[in-house]
Parts: structure tokens; C-alpha cells; sequence
């Protein structure tokens, strides 16, 4: 016959309570998906999936700013973009001063026949740090989208406080046929933020 007594009864249940639960806790439940993994029909792709997928066209910079004040000013707080289809549309370029019209030159000497350019600026800022990236550009249709980023230095660093006009300028090898109206979208932290025109 067994002898129980309480003194060897109460660790014994104990263990056997701590085994049931840890046996519970080890078995594998329904997981139930987080707001942002279940799918919904009509969610549109966000920009980066989307770009991934469509023709990218090949770039070069002609200038940028690079954080420092720029030559080239843009008259408005706002995101803009200017499009440059033939060299009679560098006249609308401002500078800001008489001497930097190196820019200038080269958007005039461009073989807009192969080539266009385009300017992305991110708007008057208060002071030098800002500046504007690039990262790819592609076409559908008769719709250009061209990805950037609008960059800051860290609060840290050492800034000259005076207006600046960070841009990013280039020139776009056009892919063969060019329609003659496209429309250009701006593609900033995955918004568009400017349509052109």
C-alpha cells in the first residue's frame, strides 16, 4: 500500500500543475494577423513594391546642391519639379547668382533628341543641411515617376543659417519613342507629393 502522507503530497501536486501548464503553453494556437498582413483586395501596392516591377530609365546627375546654398532658386516652400523637353526651355531655369551658369551650359549643350532633363527641388529651406537624392526613376505608359529623397543633416552638425534651395538636376535617356505629353509624378517617403503638369 502506498503511504501518502501530506508532507509528500503537496510537491507532488505542484509538479503536476507546473507540467500541465507548461504543456499548455508549449502547444501551437491560431495566429490571428496583425492589421498591416491581412490582405485587402483593393489595397494598392505601396511605391517602393510598385517601382520594383516597371522599367527604370538610366540617369546622371548634371548638379546638385550637396546641403551647400545652390545656384538654382526655387520661389516656394513647397516640392517642385521643372521638366526640360528642348534647350529653349533652360530659360526658365533661375539662378541664383550671374556667375554659376556652369548648370546652365550644360542643359543647353543636352542631345534632347536622346535626352531630357528634369529638376527636383525640395523648396526654400531656412538654412544649409538639406539636400535631394534620387534613388531611381520609371516609366509606364505615358507616366514618369521619379523616386526621391529629401535628405537633412543631423540637428549636430554645424549649419550656416541663411535661405538654401536644395535640388537634384539630371538628364534621362528617353526609352526609345517619346510621347509628347507625359505626366511626371514626384515620389517622396512613398507619397507622391508633386504631378507635373
Amino acid at each position: 500500500m502506498l503511504n501518502c502522507t501530506k508532507k509528500n503530497t503537496l510537491p507532488t501536486i505542484y509538479i503536476l500543475i507546473v507540467l500541465a501548464f507548461g504543456i499548455n503553453a508549449c502547444k501551437q494556437r491560431p495566429q490571428t494577423p496583425v492589421a498591416s498582413q491581412v490582405p485587402v483586395a483593393s489595397q494598392t501596392p505601396l511605391a517602393s513594391q510598385a517601382h520594383q516591377t516597371l522599367p527604370t530609365l538610366r540617369f546622371y546627375a548634371i548638379d546638385t546642391n550637396d546641403s551647400n546654398i545652390g545656384y538654382i532658386v526655387f520661389d516656394s516652400d513647397q516640392p517642385g519639379m521643372m521638366v526640360f523637353r528642348r534647350p529653349e526651355d533652360v530659360g526658365n531655369l533661375q539662378l541664383n547668382t550671374p556667375d554659376a551658369i556652369e548648370a546652365k551650359r550644360k542643359l543647353k549643350e543636352l542631345d534632347y533628341s536622346r535626352y531630357f532633363a528634369l529638376l527636383v527641388l525640395e523648396g526654400a529651406k531656412p538654412s544649409t543641411g538639406y539636400s535631394v537624392k534620387i534613388t531611381s526613376i520609371t516609366s509606364s505608359g505615358n507616366v514618369v515617376t521619379v523616386y526621391a529623397d529629401f535628405l537633412e543633416t543631423p540637428e549636430n552638425m554645424e549649419r550656416a543659417a541663411m535661405v538654401t534651395y536644395p535640388y537634384y538636376l539630371v538628364a534621362i535617356e528617353k526609352p526609345g519613342e517619346w510621347a509628347e505629353t507625359v505626366t511626371f509624378n514626384l515620389v517622396v517617403d512613398q507619397a507622391v507629393v508633386v504631378s507635373y503638369p
